[in-house]
């Protein structure tokens, strides 16, 4: 089970590194150049001129009346929306520093820092804004977005439920090839994957103070399937940049593993870019250190794990990372590495991938191809669809997906496709 995450928190309060950033969005709307001045000067025909200048016009119409709007969810709380909004302004006029402030201000307090950060070093980075306000905004933006009051409580409904080709990962491959010392025997594998629905039901609170539950229930119609659960509390340690983690998860084919998780986190300074770091300046890190334990297989260990986020543009937020899972059992350990990118290719549409790669430190069995290592790659993609006006109080989205892993042991590769619908309410 692999729930989705959604940060979507309330923020209004300002801080020193917005209002400054505030004064240079006003410089920098004054310094740009009027729309008849991006066009060509000569080369083309005058109907040409015409055209691209009514399509410039076109996009800043659009991109202000979704501002406007962005405006009127702020001031009725619809945070989600109001996002979902000031990207779509951003959308069609990317340089609309009113829209990149607001979105900065609503991620900073919506505890999304990183973005946030991101963000406001694009707007003082920009050539057209005057060169003294990037200077004095490079020497208090990481002060003034640590400063950030905290989020208010928040609370997060999300359902969801579409069919799925293999919702329990089951093998594509037909046959199994032992390999034994009086050599190898082929099987049939008799059990194929069945196409079902899936629905779950997910509930994540936050308190002001930082202490956030999640919790995930997950069913299927297949016999052979259990429900699937998970259950996870963290909060901050007192130290800065640290929290804990306590979780439990069920997974529908009946494994559970229980966990405990120290977390810290490693924000950069958008002083600490280079030149050609400047759009994704406030990258963090998050190193994390994990014990885990499950009952069922007899089997515990330990989890180390690296994880960078970076933003190049406003749009395109990607994540990768690194982990190493050591068994103290006789399970091999495992080397894991992996890339997830979410970007905005039309307003309301987002596409979501991800790529993870995988490799065993010895062999998984002497019965498959002689004790070899495993090597898993897994691939995945998700194109997504938010409707622009709110429904039940919430945003509903539909999304296709589809998902592939490949093995050197056949008994680890499947397929996966299918569609969900989903509903998110947030408080």
């Amino acid at each position: 089970m692999s729930p989705r995450s959604h940060q979507r928190l309330p923020a209004m309060a300002s801080s020193s590194l917005l209002a400054m950033a505030l004064l240079s969005a006003s410089a920098f709307a004054q310094n740009a150049p009027a729309a008849s001045q991006l066009l060509p000067a000569s080369g083309t025909s005058e109907a040409a001129d015409a055209a691209e200048a009514a399509d410039t016009l076109a996009s800043e119409a659009q991109a202000q009346a979704a501002y406007k709007a962005a405006l009127i969810a702020l001031q009725q709380q619809q945070w989600g929306q109001a996002e979902l909004l000031l990207e779509r302004a951003l959308m069609f006029q990317p340089e609309h520093a009113q829209a990149l402030l607001q979105l900065a201000t609503l991620l900073a307090q919506r505890d999304r820092l990183e973005s946030a950060q991101a963000l406001i070093a694009m707007l003082l980075e920009d050539p057209r804004t005057p060169p003294a306000h990037p200077a004095v905004a490079q020497t208090s933006a990481a002060p003034s977005i640590s400063e950030t009051p905290g989020p208010p409580g928040r609370t997060q409904l999300l359902l969801s439920v579409g069919p799925s080709r293999n919702p329990l990962g089951l093998t594509s491959a037909t046959e199994l090839t032992l390999t034994l010392p009086q050599g190898p025997i082929v099987l049939p594998i008799a059990t194929q994957a069945r196409a079902t629905a899936v629905a779950s039901l997910a509930l994540h609170h936050q308190t002001p103070a930082g202490f956030e539950i999640y919790v995930q229930t997950q069913t299927t119609s297949l016999p052979q399937a259990r429900s699937a659960s998970r259950v996870a509390i963290a909060s901050p340690l007192g130290l800065p940049g640290y929290l804990w983690s306590l979780g439990t998860q069920t997974t529908l084919d009946g494994t559970t593993r229980h966990s405990a998780a120290l977390v810290k986190t490693l924000a950069d300074s958008p002083s600490q870019a280079t030149d050609t770091q400047a759009s994704a300046s406030a990258s963090a890190t998050q190193l994390t250190a994990s014990l885990w334990h499950e009952p069922g297989l007899g089997r515990s260990g330990w989890l180390l794990r690296a994880q960078r986020n970076f933003l190049p543009r406003a749009s395109l937020p990607i994540t990768a990372w690194g982990e190493y899972e050591h068994s103290s059992q006789s399970a091999p350990g495992a080397l894991r590495s992996g890339v997830q990118a979410s970007a905005a290719l039309a307003p309301s549409w987002q596409l979501q991938s991800l790529l993870q790669v995988q490799a065993d430190t010895a062999g998984y069995s002497p019965l498959l191809k002689n004790n070899a290592p495993r090597r898993l790659l897994s691939l995945q993609a998700e194109l997504e669809y938010r409707w622009p006006d709110p429904l039940f109080g919430g945003q509903a989205s539909v999304s296709v997906y589809a998902a592939r892993r490949w093995s050197n042991l056949p008994l680890f590769a499947w397929q996966d496709h299918g569609l969900r619908l989903a509903w998110l309410r947030q408080w």
